[in-house]
């Protein structure tokens, strides 16, 4: 009986993550949860409860919190997470974002874990990142050929990045990311129906949609620079803004938004768990980041119709091709021009929003890539 218990704690996959919040990588690690059914499983989340807590707790998936938010060094709470997996002795480790890879890779040598995947979902640009961050990313390139056995690139921009930085090549695996095209799809009714919510009357603005956590990486402050431009030149617009700390609360947004004397202008929403509801009210998804691996809200924003215009970073052009623009990523003026020439040829957004579709539909859905990964977690179970 006790070795029955023993066997049936047995994990096949103990997933390692920064965190559940609202996020590109956070997205991608829930949907390969929720759709592997065929494993079983378990999460170790670094920090605590977020959006996707309850969603992953409704489909029986046991999650541990280290609660490490506060002290990433807290060793008497990773020693937990050791002890874990002592016990339940994954056959697979699957970890998301530097600072999981790093403690998986740690962690799964000291308790003789044979197969440690790492996920890595950054286009990594030395200059955009912490200290910390750089710190954990040299660790990582040492290592990279002697622990994991698989790492999983989100986009080849990320890979080649990696690679000039010391990221083992042999063991290099590209998984795009995917969208489900069933949950993200144009909803003509709720262009109406969410800008009346907002208080925009029928015609009454070109709405312009952003959706970024609040991060310097992701070009809050060159989107308000190129705003301000549109201001001036007296067109009509208002900005629905969203992600995490968009929000009133944010005394920084709130005096870059004021600077630029951009108050009536702007819509903090904050986060949202409808976004596939939400971004059908945009006029156009635009995108002023600085670096961007794999960006999911640029397919979801295709997969529902919606033109992009975004800065010319990662593998964006390449996902956009024709269905959007892209302009330089250091350029407000460059931002504002085009905006301007969207919204005096508001017919060709139309035409774009088609195109948009079929084109997210034949090279990124969800059901090839978690094909991909299925395919990449049976060639490790089998594997002694």
């Amino acid at each position: 009986m006790n070795k029955l218990i023993k066997d049936n704690e047995k994990l096949d996959i103990l997933f390692i993550c920064n965190s559940l919040n609202l996020g590109g990588a956070e997205k991608i690690m829930y949907e390969i949860v929720e759709n592997i059914r065929s494993y079983k499983k378990e999460i170790i989340c670094l920090t605590s409860r977020g959006n996707y807590s309850k969603l992953l707790e409704n489909a029986g998936i046991k999650i541990t919190y280290l609660n490490l938010s506060r002290n990433p060094l807290d060793f008497f709470k990773i020693f937990r997470a050791y002890l874990l997996i002592l016990k339940k002795k994954p056959k697979i480790i699957h970890s998301f974002l530097y600072h999981s890879d790093v403690i998986a890779s740690i962690l799964g040598k000291l308790t003789f874990t044979n197969k440690i995947l790492w996920s890595v979902h950054s286009d990594f640009i030395k200059s955009n990142n912490t200290f910390l961050r750089n710190i954990q990313v040299k660790f990582l390139s040492k290592v990279s050929n002697y622990i994991p056995n698989q790492i999983i690139f989100c986009s080849k921009d990320s890979l080649d990045n990696h690679l000039k930085i010391g990221y083992c090549r042999k063991k290099s695996l590209i998984i795009e990311n995917g969208v489900c095209t069933e949950t993200f799809f144009p909803r003509e009714k709720k262009y109406y129906q969410i800008r009346n919510l907002l208080g925009l009357k029928k015609d009454d603005s070109f709405l312009i949609g952003h959706i970024a956590r609040f991060h310097p990486i992701k070009g809050h402050i060159l989107l308000l620079d190129s705003l301000k431009i549109l201001k001036e030149k007296n067109k009509n617009f208002k900005c629905l803004m969203i992600g995490t700390d968009i929000n009133k609360r944010n005394e920084s947004l709130k005096k870059q938004i004021k600077k630029n004397n951009l108050e009536e202008n702007i819509i903090l929403f904050g986060e949202t768990k409808f976004p596939h509801m939400i971004i059908n009210a945009f006029d156009i998804n635009i995108i002023s980041s600085f670096s961007e691996s794999s960006s999911l809200v640029l397919m979801e924003a295709m997969a529902s119709g919606i033109p992009t215009l975004a800065t010319n970073v990662g593998p964006i052009s390449k996902t956009i091709g024709q269905t959007g623009w892209v302009v330089k990523s250091n350029s407000a003026k460059d931002l504002a021009e085009k905006l301007i020439f969207i919204i005096q040829n508001k017919e060709l957004l139309r035409i774009k929003s088609i195109a948009a579709r079929e084109r997210i539909i034949k090279i990124s859905s969800k059901v090839k890539m978690l094909k991909k990964y299925n395919l990449t977690y049976e060639k490790f179970l089998k594997k002694k």
